[in-house]
């Protein structure tokens, strides 16, 4: 029997619902998948210390250090070992807050101090951010940047073992 214009119309429209039933579908399971398999992300905003604070007794086997990059050129992070703290520094401040991330090697979670100090006031301003569990391994650092709505970390990163 020979097809007539508007069954190939009706079959048309139940064939792209029907496509479009399975797309988002297949979405959805994915979207579920993905954040299922997410690493868990501890993030704080820092508090306000003072550089005498985040360098008194510490030395190389106790401190950490990264920043700046050539792509984030105002921000610093260290993490102090013995307190198991992250400080993040403002190099800049030009409207962005900064970031320090350490993250474990893998699909491992990460640990990301913010600073919020981003306005005129913020030049060299240091946060801290304490941790109450510490990782065991190795862990890459890097720093970052950003605003409300955006932030972006560093493409190189430093190692650091615990």
């Amino acid at each position: 029997m020979p097809w007539k214009g508007n069954d190939m119309r009706i079959t048309g429209r139940r064939f792209a619902s029907g496509a479009a039933a399975m797309t988002l579908t297949a979405a959805f399971s994915i979207g579920l998948a993905s954040e299922a398999n997410a690493a868990t992300l501890h993030w704080k905003v820092g508090k306000h210390v003072s550089h005498s604070h985040v360098f008194k007794g510490g030395s190389g086997n106790k401190m950490r250090c990264w920043g700046p990059t050539g792509d984030i050129p105002d921000a610093v992070m260290c993490h102090r070992i013995d307190r198991n703290t992250t400080y993040v520094k403002s190099l800049k401040a030009n409207g962005k807050f900064k970031l320090g991330q350490y993250k474990k090697l893998g699909n491992g979670p990460a640990w990301r101090c913010q600073n919020n100090y981003k306005r005129k006031s913020g030049n060299g301003t240091w946060v801290g951010c304490h941790w109450g569990s510490k990782p065991r391994g190795c862990t890459h650092m890097r720093v970052g940047h950003g605003q409300h709505d955006w932030y972006v970390l560093s493409q190189a990163s430093e190692m650091m073992c615990f």
